[in-house]
């Protein structure tokens, strides 16, 4: 994950322990337990490519 500034962030080790459903895909669940990790910390979904995911900050 690139936070705002630059900071790389790895994540992978972390939403690699949630449990993944059978049948579901690997790729498309990951990148959206890192986009409910986001909301939490207040940020929403802005736009997005086939290979990027865009959020922002909630009420700007």
């Amino acid at each position: 994950m690139i936070r705002p500034g630059g900071k790389v962030e790895f994540i992978g080790s972390e939403i690699r322990k949630l449990p993944r459903p059978d049948r579901c895909d690997e790729r498309s669940f990951f990148m959206n337990a890192a986009m409910n990790g986001l909301v939490k910390e207040g940020w929403e979904f802005a736009g997005m490519t086939p290979d990027d995911i865009v959020m922002r900050r909630t009420g700007r």
